[in-house]
């Protein structure tokens, strides 16, 4: 995606959009304001998409915390109410990542340095392979 690649977008948008469509529901006060969310995740993808590094292997975190970003407001309720159990089946770091960014209010990357998943964090070392990602890879994971 970094060069321009529309069918990785393509790819990302086909994997990720029902649920980032969800987790905006949760953050947003009508459905037309939950769309220009997702829309506007995805378009903050492909604009900075040689700066993303990913601190999980699912690109789907970076794109709630983009969401909750721009969401104007906290809504009564669990934000995240609507793909708690899409992320029943994510990875306990995934989880993490979201709870932070979306409920906490934190950025993606400073949910991720709390947790240790990037580079400058303290105790990097002791987590082989398991560096920043780029966000889409040629064949789309």
């Amino acid at each position: 995606m970094a060069r321009g690649d529309r069918a990785a977008l393509a790819t990302a948008f086909d994997r990720h959009a029902a649920v980032l469509t969800r987790g905006a529901w949760g953050l947003a006060a009508t459905p037309d304001a939950a769309r220009s969310l997702v829309q506007d995740a995805f378009l903050q993808l492909w604009d900075h998409a040689t700066d993303v590094r990913l601190a999980s292997a699912s690109l789907l975190p970076w794109l709630l915390a983009a969401c909750a970003g721009r969401a104007s407001g906290a809504l009564p309720g669990d934000p995240l109410r609507f793909v708690r159990s899409d992320l029943a089946g994510a990875s306990s770091d995934d989880r993490a990542l979201c709870e932070r960014c979306v409920v906490d209010g934190r950025s993606y990357a400073q949910a991720a340095d709390e947790l240790g998943l990037l580079p400058s964090a303290p105790g990097r070392s002791s987590r082989p392979g398991r560096g920043p990602r780029k966000a889409v890879t040629r064949d789309g994971h």
